[in-house]
């Protein structure tokens, strides 16, 4: 502090510290108890704004994609700007790769803040990215998933799997960054038995896949 400020600014100086400063996964236990995860290196080069959470990969496992950087910070510590975006592979098990940009084709390196996924008329995806004062960028990836559309009044959906298990998909409305995400189920055909939607007032409608009652 004393290199970047003169010892009379810091006189009546209230300081607070920060503690933790890694941008991390979070992973409720149950019980109201949560995991922490720092994520990999490669995201923590600047400030993380949009995330979006998708199996981008097609192998069942949810993927994120992040944007970030800070242009906004004050002229003495100048902007946050190393970041260009960044596609976390996981493994189902709470664990994050991190794929090179020339991998992913991602460069979205200005003062991004936004990123969703909206569908197409085709049904295939298309990723949004936003920037500040800067071009929005687009891409797009091949999905294997059969998209189911979701109703204004639906909340969550249990989905049962062919081998037995089961698990819970909830239905935002506001996903990251200032930003919406379409709000869709997208499902593995082939590992899926049945889906049950539920909507905020607990009514339920039932899909057996490729026959819906």
């Amino acid at each position: 502090m004393k290199i970047l400020f003169l010892s009379e600014e810091l006189e009546d100086a209230y300081i607070l510290k920060a503690e933790m400063l890694s941008s991390m996964y979070l992973e409720n236990s149950g019980d109201g108890k949560f995991k922490m995860t720092p994520l990999p290196l490669e995201a923590q080069y600047a400030p993380i704004f949009g995330m979006e959470v998708q199996d981008f990969n097609n192998d069942n496992n949810l993927d994120i994609l992040l944007v970030g950087n800070m242009h906004s910070a004050e002229a003495l510590t100048g902007a946050y700007d190393a970041f260009t975006g960044l596609c976390l592979l996981g493994d189902g098990k709470g664990n994050f790769k991190a794929i090179k940009n020339s991998e992913s084709g991602l460069k979205i390196d200005d003062d991004a803040k936004a990123i969703v996924q909206l569908q197409s008329k085709n049904g295939n995806p298309i990723i949004l990215a936003s920037q500040n004062i800067g071009p929005t960028k687009a891409y797009t990836y091949t999905s294997k998933k059969e998209v189911i559309p979701i109703a204004a009044n639906e909340a969550y959906a249990i989905i049962h799997l062919k081998n037995g298990s089961k698990y819970k998909h909830e239905f935002n409305y506001g996903s990251s960054y200032l930003s919406q995400t379409s709000r869709t189920l997208k499902v593995d055909p082939k590992e899926t038995d049945t889906i049950e939607i539920y909507t905020f007032l607990g009514k339920m409608r039932k899909i057996k896949m490729n026959n819906e009652e």
